[in-house]
């Protein structure tokens, strides 16, 4: 009985040392364990935040790429703008060039048109007119002095009609100012610098 027991209690001591093993490796696994998840959470979050940054990255990129995209546009509309205006100044030089050339083959003919009326021309009439058109510009200048003369003179006759106003109110107030005797002895002086 005793080889029995202590049988027994060796098994239980085995079982029991068994027992706090499989517990130390449990603890060991368990800490294990705790570690990697621990890792995997860092590591979770480590790509979490990664991905964060890429989506941040992604948003801005897109964002410039659709800003760069609307100045391309508007560059793009704005030079189609300037060639269109370059197209149409283009279209108005070619009207005007060619309402030039047309003015000036009207005016070479209307050149060639006088110089046969000038040869089919009397020279009698030619003088006459010549004549007539220098007393035109003759009565023009005429009428242009006498015009320039009328109103130089209407200026003079202003600018006397002024003068004197201010001589009479000046001598009315020296009139008024100065006694009978003086006044009039004034009014002499001032007529014998006016006369000098």
């Amino acid at each position: 009985m005793c080889g029995t027991w202590s049988r027994k209690k060796r098994e239980m001591f085995l079982v029991q040392m068994a027992l706090d093993v499989k517990k130390a490796e449990i603890l060991k696994l368990d800490e294990k364990a705790r570690r990697k998840e621990d890792a995997l959470k860092r590591s979770q979050q480590m790509i979490d935040e990664d991905f964060t940054r890429f989506n941040n990255f992604l948003e801005a990129n897109d964002d410039k790429a659709h800003k760069a995209m609307r100045i391309a546009e508007e560059k793009t509309r704005a030079r189609q703008d300037k060639q269109k205006m370059i197209a149409y100044i283009k279209t108005k030089i070619n009207h005007v060039q060619s309402d030039i050339a047309k003015q000036k083959e009207h005016g070479d003919e209307a050149i060639k048109y006088r110089a046969f009326l000038d040869r089919l021309t009397p020279q009698e009439f030619k003088t006459r007119m010549g004549e007539q058109k220098r007393a035109r510009k003759a009565n023009r200048r005429k009428a242009w002095i006498e015009a320039r003369v009328a109103e130089q003179t209407a200026q003079m006759h202003q600018e006397i009609r002024d003068m004197e106003a201010e001589v009479t109110d000046g001598l009315e107030q020296l009139r008024r100012r100065l006694p009978k005797k003086k006044y009039e002895e004034e009014v002499e002086s001032r007529r014998d610098e006016v006369e000098k």
